[in-house]
């Protein structure tokens, strides 16, 4: 009776030793599949994390290209507004340039003008000077010829009458007396 009591508590004892060695193979089995679940979990979790990361990435990049784009095109926009300021600078640099010596030659025409002028005015009043000089000289020449011919012409006439005076002295002198008829002598004939 002991021995069969032995028995089966050693059965009982050998039962419940086999539950718990197919508990624990089971446990292990389950903890194995938790492992592999977690492992795949773990491997899900960092796929989709690298997924993420590489969206997140992708973004990243796009804004960086979208900056890099938007930031040329300024830079375009900027450059092309310096060339163009430069250039109406290089304009009006020329063009005051260009009035700078618009206005030395106006000057210097001017003046040119000027100095061409006062040698004219120069030329025209020695001109007329001499003219009037040559006027002047012309009216003393004319007028000390007139003088001469009128002092000649007063000689001319005086020796004239002095001798015509002569004549009639003489003819008085040599006239005999006569009869003049009851006419009054002239002291001509």
């Amino acid at each position: 009776a002991k021995s069969m009591a032995e028995e089966r508590e050693q059965m009982y004892k050998g039962k419940i030793k086999q539950q718990a060695r197919e508990y624990q193979a089971q446990l292990v089995e389950l903890m194995k599949k938790e492992a592999v679940d977690e492992a795949a979990s773990e491997a899900i979790r960092q796929a989709e994390q690298e997924k993420a990361w590489r969206k997140r990435e992708e973004v990243w990049e796009r804004d960086r290209a979208m900056r890099a784009k938007l930031m040329e095109e300024v830079m375009a926009v900027r450059r092309q507004q310096l060339e163009e300021r430069l250039e109406q600078n290089r304009r009006e640099r020329d063009n005051a340039l260009r009035e700078r010596q618009k206005m030395l030659r106006d000057v210097e025409e001017m003046h040119t003008r000027d100095v061409l002028q006062s040698q004219v005015r120069r030329h025209i009043a020695k001109d007329h000077q001499r003219e009037i000089l040559a006027q002047i000289e012309e009216g003393w020449v004319k007028m000390r010829r007139e003088m001469e011919l009128a002092a000649l012409e007063m000689e001319a006439s005086r020796r004239e009458e002095e001798a015509y005076q002569a004549r009639l002295q003489r003819e008085m002198l040599t006239q005999r007396p006569t009869k003049n008829h009851g006419l009054k002598s002239t002291g001509l004939f």
